[in-house]
């Protein structure tokens, strides 16, 4: 968090709003959720993320700097799987920044995600969200 911190620092800025995203236990039918596994195509995915703030900052520039991170691999429970941290002028800008790019993020980040259960089985999730999801 600190590097999340670090790169949307501005003197000029007031606010600096932090999300962090972390696995949690969950009860399904297969099982308790011990962890999620993330895969995804890197070049496309930084590619995505990219195209995700670039926009935003083009329509809200009192946004003045964003960071977006989003862990691949196996992540347990409690631990972090996203961060997106925004900066700007005032609380309110950067706040409400962080809700429709994390809105944004999950819609469209090309993201695979495995609920892992403590029974040893697993199941693919796509985000409700996501425009990637099939009907």
């Amino acid at each position: 968090m600190d590097e999340a911190t670090k790169f949307v620092s501005d003197d000029a800025c007031g606010a600096i709003s932090i999300f962090v995203g972390v696995t949690r236990r969950d009860e399904a039918e297969k099982g308790i959720v011990v962890g999620l596994e993330f895969e995804a195509h890197l070049p496309l995915g930084t590619a995505v993320m990219k195209d995700i703030v670039e926009e935003y900052i083009a329509r809200e520039p009192r946004v003045m700097k964003v960071y977006m991170s989003h862990r691949i691999g196996y992540v347990a429970v409690g631990d972090t799987n996203v961060i997106l941290a925004v900066s700007s002028g005032h609380r309110d800008v950067s706040m409400r920044a962080i809700e429709d790019l994390m809105n944004s993020l999950k819609a469209q980040l090309p993201v695979w995600k495995k609920e892992v259960f403590d029974s040893g089985e697993y199941v693919w999730k796509t985000n409700k969200e996501s425009s990637l999801a099939s009907n």
